[in-house]
């Protein structure tokens, strides 16, 4: 990631708005396993392995990893990358929490598909 295109974001909790990780990597796994970033101990519809969210060019994306009861954002079922917008509210097997931006850059719809980049595979 080239640093004039870093920028640093949030995932918070929505009911109480406390942080629950600083958004400041390539790349933050979210799942049951461990091995995750953010780690969903008893939360039996996560998937070990379950999404992840990155940066790319300066913008933030979430991308099910195919797991097998699906990533939500503002209520809707995402398949492949979708753009993050400030506020957007993420679901992931009965856990729930929004994307806060440092500013207000939004992804269009025509480049969402354009930008996956070629990370490497989760452990």
């Amino acid at each position: 990631m080239h640093a004039e295109n870093a920028r640093i974001a949030r995932l918070v909790n929505v009911d109480t708005h406390e942080e629950i990780m600083r958004v400041d990597r390539e790349v933050v796994r979210i799942g049951r396993s461990s091995d995750n970033d953010i780690v969903l101990k008893n939360m039996p519809l996560a998937s070990r392995r379950h999404a992840q969210v990155y940066q790319h060019r300066g913008f933030f994306f979430i991308e099910d990893l195919g797991s097998t009861n699906g990533t939500y954002v503002n209520g809707r079922r995402i398949h492949g990358p979708v753009g993050l917008t400030n506020s957007d509210k993420i679901f992931i097997g009965g856990f729930v929490c929004e994307y806060q931006a440092e500013d207000d850059r939004v992804v269009s719809h025509q480049r969402i598909r354009a930008v996956r980049p070629n990370l490497q595979s989760h452990g």
